[in-house]
């Protein structure tokens, strides 16, 4: 009789592991898949010493929800240090996934200097590139260029490898020589790799093994399979930041903001997006969960009348996020929120660790008619306790004056897309959520 082995399917998947700009502590986000609740009986380093803190909110995962786990180090850690984080389950399986400190949501450009009031950091996108031929590397290797924010592009289209005409294995055994001689010569910046040029379904869950960070643009349909002509701006963003995620958790991934439209490249100034689109577009992949924003506006470099249309939207947007860039790091998607009824709206929630939860709006195109505001349900375990819902802006934060949240809240429908913070009772770090 014949034998049929099969792997076991793992009770649970680590979808993210972040950490503070501090240090001092680290986030590890897992999520159940069997369909009786799995038991954690622990979260482990391995290699460290043992943690001095280890803090779990709720050791009963069930399928499909989210859990958290918040490890305090016995020492210090180090950026870009590798570590194994394994959560060993009750009934003796475990999984384990290695990933690398990594701290921090850059928000820079790869075209052109930005105005100074753009909301970008300083200075131009410049993820070191690594162009180095294979044969070289049987010698002593170059020292590789000086990172300016802190991570080295290993490469920036798999497909466009000279002389491998798309072998996508082949290349990928190149990313991966790049990768160590990285490793050896700046061991604390991490590596990332740009997919682009490439179908997402295949592609994304490829080359995301290769680095610490997978980079993308999400706003470019020919790189996916699927059909297009029924999708909206927002969709596409959706389904290829969906893409992106799976393939690259739990490691962060970065999205290229093509101020184009989509569907088309940034080069062709004709076709710049609409303010709302753009809008739409950027709170979509923040709300998929994207750990990066690196754009790419050619009205930087060659400014004419219809980019300078979008500039005020681009700020605006731009400063929103900083009011929240230190949330989105350590954040990871949890599906704790959803529109009640047929409203024209995505929500997208994204829980912060024990701090806050993150809302994001999106309007879809309604009758003049549809209903000023929009009913969010919850869903929430017992230990995320929202406290109040805050609504960002540019310059800060406007308090929606909702004496209780409850299991819902009603919010003002937003003309393209708005984003709340939701401290949680919980939360100690950010005290400029305080009452």
């Amino acid at each position: 009789m014949d034998a049929v082995v099969q792997p076991a399917e793992n009770p649970l998947t680590i979808t993210a592991v972040t950490f503070p700009d501090t240090l001092n502590c680290m986030y590890v986000y897992v999520q159940g898949h069997k369909q009786a609740a799995t038991m954690v009986e622990s979260v482990e380093l391995t290699g460290l010493a043992p943690p001095s803190h280890v803090w779990i909110s709720d050791r009963r995962v069930e399928k499909g929800e989210k859990e958290l786990a918040i490890i305090t180090p016995s020492q210090r850690l180090r950026h870009g240090q590798h570590l194994i984080v394994k959560v060993v389950c009750k009934d003796g399986t475990s999984v384990a996934e290695r990933i690398r400190v990594i701290t921090g949501f850059p928000m820079a450009t790869q075209f052109g200097a930005p105005p100074s009031d753009s909301g970008l950091d300083d200075g131009i996108y410049t993820w070191q590139p690594v162009y180095m031929r294979s044969q070289s590397l049987g010698g002593a290797p170059a020292q590789p260029p000086r990172p300016s924010l802190n991570g080295f592009l290993l490469l920036d289209c798999p497909t466009c490898v000279n002389g491998y005409r798309g072998d996508k294995a082949r290349t990928a055994r190149e990313i991966l020589k790049r990768y160590e001689i990285c490793a050896v010569h700046a061991p604390h910046h991490p590596g990332i790799v740009h997919a682009c040029r490439i179908h997402a379904e295949l592609g994304y869950a490829i080359f995301a093994e290769t680095a610490d960070i997978l980079s993308f643009n999400p706003s470019v349909r020919r790189t996916a399979s699927a059909p297009e002509d029924t999708e909206t701006p927002a969709e596409t963003v959706r389904r290829l930041c969906s893409f992106g995620a799976r393939a690259a958790a739990p490691r962060p991934f970065f999205c290229m903001v093509d101020t184009a439209a989509i569907g088309f490249s940034a080069s062709e100034s004709k076709n710049f997006a609409s303010p709302e689109e753009f809008r739409t577009r950027v709170f979509t992949l923040l709300g998929c969960g994207a750990k990066g924003m690196l754009y790419r506006h050619h009205g930087w470099k060659r400014p004419n009348e219809l980019t300078k249309k979008l500039d005020p939207t681009i700020q605006s947007v731009n400063g929103e996020i900083r009011q929240i860039r230190e949330l989105l790091a350590i954040a990871d998607t949890a599906s704790l929120a959803t529109v009640s009824g047929e409203q024209g709206v995505t929500v997208y929630s994204l829980l912060a660790a024990d701090e806050a939860l993150l809302l994001f709006i999106v309007s879809h195109p309604i009758d003049e008619g549809a209903e000023k505001e929009v009913q969010i349900q919850f869903d929430l375990p017992s230990w995320v306790e929202p406290k109040r819902a805050l609504q960002v802006t540019s310059g800060g934060y406007e308090d929606c004056h909702m004496s209780t949240i409850g299991q819902g809240i009603l919010l003002p429908r937003p003309p393209a897309a708005s984003v709340y913070v939701l401290p949680l009772s919980s939360g100690k770090k950010l005290g400029k959520f305080k009452e």
